[in-house]
């Protein structure tokens, strides 16, 4: 079926718009100008600083909701690590009140399960048991503590603590003493246990003693798995000025316990944060936790280190609210995003309306987290939203430094790389205990290859295969969970001979990965060393390319870092995803009055080579692709070589026919004219490697093997500086092209 016949409107940049009225591919009538073009859907301008860390919001999603008047509200996540198709991926359970959140109400949960990191949730039930207070502990099984023990008297209450050896198919009820140091009026658990290196459970809790007249935030401590409970330490004295009662908890990246707590005080109602060097048995005082634009509030403050070291922290009321510590320490908050709010009022007291402002986090990537909230609250406050309950959730990215990060995990289930070494055996309760565990995104203690050598044997190792020689700068490596352990990281272009270490841990006790900058230097091979007779746990191993966009530590569907001039152009984890990895840059063209469009700059240089990835969609036989050698004149910007790839006409899904070949053509400033055809048709859903090696005076373009060289200029230049990439004109909508792996070099 042969394509129909239209105008092209090839774009270049905004300083050489003149030729585009001359460029006619099949269609002699001038498409009617568009007197306002529409604004883009996608992000556009320019990405980020590739040296910068970055915070994004990405998609939101309903996960559960019901008819009006059927509550769903306050959400409360716990995700865990296991193996689904080879894949390690994260389990998670969803819980939600379904009762008004007043204190005569009874208790109703459910609990919505996803088996695919939270992209669905396919079943929920009434369970007796929650996600609010949940943890795995070192022998497989799940704790789950109540938020509301049993009332005994004053100084007595019996904690309900659930627990199941079979991946939460069955529970068993465990009813614990804890005896309290003095009479207090109530007591709440919430939320977050932790599970410390030496098998102790600790617990944030609350309560209000009857000598005081504030909340006081607690940590508990089960070492016998709920049978009995104590008071491990009091994170915030009560005084007649503060008191605090919810709390947020994780470990930072520099080894201490954070507590972040909503206050008991009026207005202004700033939460609080406490940090804690010894296991959470002391706190500093507490402080006012501080974002880029001044003290934050109010409610619900839940935390979560990334296995990259960023430490997040969500909260709510009013709206719900994410910030971010790019070192993963707490001392500062640098980055904000507003996740979500429907106030009906921006004063008074509507304005708590809408959303509850109780939120959850539970992370899926090594980068990314999901930040899960409500849209009604069940306290009475839903009744300008009809009562329409519900629970969304959204991904935010929060990425490191660096933007060559190699996808090591999917190269692996491609079988373009490889992962071999002296490591423990599988481990039934724990599958996600293995080789790939060095190198599958999570930071949880099980999710490890732990090195282990023979008897009498030398220190153990492993080592990743790449799947060609990269040139390598930033190494990402975290040793176990919160025990010290050593080893080494050294490098290889052939297997054979190594570098001396460039990375090297020495008993670290390491939360989240430690990234090492080193002088870039050409490997294929990456071996972890550890220590002797001592098994070396290597819960997580990042490699950094200098020569590479790779996509995979930029925030999904934004601009990537480095990038400029975007218009629809975003990095993309759906459709066809990357090139043996998890993301690529997608150009989507869907306008009549747009097109999608890219610039990579580059340092300026008499040859440049480019070589990327083309993919194609499963929709893109109808649209053709623009590719720019981009150059400079003087301080001018042009375009000295600008070639059109035509797939040729495909048949559509389900049609009959042969594809037509695609054909390559270059623009001299008035035409286009042929450069070459492909023997190969563009295939949808697939992709092709794309050289474009320039000069000034000459340029040969392969794709997919084959070579083609022109000496058809477009734009004088002195000097070629970078790529650019086009969805060609705005007569075909729907036309979709993906790069990946992107390199531009010198040779």
């Amino acid at each position: 079926m042969p394509t129909t016949p239209r105008k092209l409107l090839p774009y270049v940049s905004t300083a050489i718009a003149a030729y585009v009225a001359a460029s006619v591919v099949a269609h002699p009538e001038p498409t009617p100008p568009i007197e306002a073009a529409a604004a883009a859907v996608a992000p556009s301008g320019n990405g980020a600083n590739p040296a910068d860390p970055v915070t994004a919001l990405g998609p939101t999603w309903g996960m559960v909701g019901y008819a009006p008047g059927n509550i769903a509200a306050v959400p409360q996540p716990f995700g865990y690590d296991t193996v689904i198709d080879g894949e390690t991926t994260k389990r998670i359970f969803l819980s939600f009140g379904a009762q008004p959140d007043v204190s005569t109400a009874a208790s109703v949960f459910y609990t919505a399960t996803s088996d695919d990191a939270g992209q669905r949730f396919l079943t929920s039930e009434q369970t007796p048991w929650t996600a609010l207070n949940m943890v795995r502990l070192d022998d497989g099984s799940f704790l789950s503590v109540e938020f509301i023990p049993d009332w005994v008297d004053s100084t007595h209450v019996q904690i309900r603590t659930w627990r199941s050896t079979d991946q939460g198919e069955t529970w068993t009820l465990t009813q614990g003493d804890y005896t309290a140091p003095e009479p207090m009026g109530f007591l709440r658990v919430w939320r977050g246990p932790i599970l410390l290196s030496d098998g102790t459970v600790i617990v944030p809790a609350y309560t209000e003693y009857a000598s005081d007249t504030r909340n006081a935030s607690l940590i508990l401590q089960t070492d016998d798995l709920g049978a009995t409970w104590t008071l491990r330490s009091t994170i915030v004295e009560p005084t007649t000025d503060l008191g605090t009662n919810e709390v947020g908890l994780s470990y930072t990246t520099d080894g201490r316990l954070i507590a972040a707590m909503r206050p008991d005080t009026p207005q202004p109602y700033h939460l609080r944060q406490a940090f804690s060097d010894d296991d959470g048995r002391t706190w500093s005082a507490p402080e006012v936790v501080t974002g880029p634009d001044g003290p934050v509030g109010s409610i619900s403050p839940v935390l979560t280190l990334q296995p990259n070291g960023m430490l997040l922290l969500s909260y709510g009321r009013p709206d719900n609210n994410l910030l971010v510590s790019t070192d993963g320490t707490g001392r500062s908050w640098a980055q904000h995003e507003f996740v979500f709010g429907n106030a009906p009022a921006t004063s008074g007291p509507a304005r708590d309306m809408g959303s509850s402002g109780n939120t959850g986090l539970t992370t899926v990537e090594a980068n990314r987290s999901i930040v899960f909230y409500d849209r009604c609250h069940s306290n009475n406050l839903c009744k300008p939203y009809n009562e329409q309950y519900s629970i969304w959730g959204a991904y935010v990215d929060a990425v490191t430094p660096g933007g060559g990060k190699i996808d090591v995990a999917t190269k692996l289930r491609a079988g373009t790389a490889t992962i071999s070494g002296d490591v423990a055996p599988a481990d039934p309760v724990f599958p996600e205990t293995r080789l790939e565990g060095a190198v599958d995104g999570s930071s949880e203690r099980h999710a490890a290859a732990v090195l282990r050598g023979g008897e009498g044997a030398g220190p153990p190792s492993l080592v990743v295969e790449l799947d060609r020689t990269y040139l390598l700068d930033r190494i990402g490596l975290m040793l176990g969970h919160d025990r010290p352990y050593s080893a080494s990281v050294q490098l290889s272009e052939d297997g054979r001979r190594w570098t001396a270490p460039v990375v090297r841990a020495t008993r670290t006790r390491d939360h989240a990965l430690r990234y090492t900058d080193i002088e870039p230097q050409q490997a294929r091979y990456v071996r972890v060393t550890g220590v002797a007779g001592t098994d070396t746990p290597v819960t997580e191993l990042e490699l950094y390319a200098a020569d590479v966009d790779t996509f995979e530590n930029d925030p999904v569907f934004g601009v990537p870092r480095g990038w400029t001039d975007a218009l629809n152009v975003t990095t993309t984890d759906v459709d066809l995803a990357g090139f043996e990895s998890r993301r690529s840059l997608r150009l989507f063209d869907n306008y009549v009055d747009q097109v999608a469009k890219i610039t990579r700059p580059a340092p300026e240089r008499d040859r440049q080579v480019a070589t990327f990835e083309l993919g194609s969609s499963e929709w893109n036989y109808r649209g053709q692709f623009v590719f720019d050698v981009v150059g400079r004149n003087g301080d001018s910007s042009t375009v000295r070589w600008h070639f059109l790839l035509t797939p040729g006409a495909y048949p559509a899904p389900g049609s009959s026919g042969t594809p037509a070949k695609p054909t390559l053509q270059a623009w001299n400033g008035s035409r286009w004219l042929p450069v070459g055809t492909l023997d190969e048709p563009v295939h949808p859903h697939t992709w092709r490697t794309v050289t474009v090696d320039a000069t000034l005076d000459g340029a040969t373009v392969t794709i997919g093997g084959q070579s083609f060289t022109t000496t058809t200029t477009f734009q004088p230049a002195t000097a070629l500086a970078g790529m650019s990439f086009t969805s060609a004109g705005t007569g075909v909508t729907s036309t979709t092209w993906f790069l990946d792996d992107v390199r531009i070099s010198g040779n």
